[in-house]
């Protein structure tokens, strides 16, 4: 039996499993599931990092490669240490009003020093509900931090599917980028339609 010769990378057999490249900022993720029509198996998952503007860009790229309509969830991710984390941080649950109708759930691991020699550390694992009675305690101690280290992500869960290419995608990119955040890492679970 011959192998067929991969569309996208040109090989037989396969040696990209389908996965979409995109100026270094794309991930692929898993590649189990559905195969298309070529043979080529989908992506279980989507994942990008870089300014919410190439992040989110790269996520639309590989729906658009593999045909996904779209998505069941997104995950946003930050981490790391300095002025600039604590201030992602704030603007990461400050964007999430400002996302349109979802299920938010947050992970946040936040350690804050201060210059008197007093620290806080703290960890919150929940839903966007219970978040929001902490945060404001929260953001201003990491506004008054002399240095900091966080991790956040927000889990976006999607009822209906969202629409790639519909207004609520490109308005959670825009939120994230008029925040002049850092470096966000972003997942993307797809929807497959089912073929009839």
């Amino acid at each position: 039996m011959i192998d067929e010769v991969c569309p996208v990378c040109g090989k037989s057999p396969c040696i990209c499993a389908g996965t979409s490249g995109g100026a270094g900022t794309s991930g692929g993720g898993g590649t189990s599931g559905g195969s298309g029509g070529g043979g080529i198996p989908k992506p279980t998952s989507l994942s990008a990092q870089g300014s919410p503007a190439q992040a989110f860009q790269s996520i639309s790229d590989q729906c658009h490669d593999n045909a996904i309509a779209r998505l069941k969830s997104l995950s946003i991710r930050i981490e790391g240490a300095g002025k600039q984390i604590a201030t992602d941080a704030r603007s990461l649950g400050l964007a999430i009003p400002q996302m349109g109708k979802a299920a938010f759930s947050l992970n946040q691991h936040l350690v804050l020093q201060f210059s008197d020699g007093d620290q806080f550390s703290g960890d919150f694992a929940g839903s966007w509900e219970r978040y929001k009675r902490i945060k404001s305690t929260t953001d201003n101690l990491s506004s008054e931090a002399s240095s900091a280290s966080a991790r956040m992500s927000v889990r976006i869960d999607f009822d209906a599917g969202l629409d790639v290419a519909g207004d609520q995608l490109q308005t959670i990119r825009d939120v994230l980028n008029s925040m002049n955040m850092g470096k966000v890492y972003v997942d993307a679970v797809p929807i497959y339609e089912e073929a009839k």
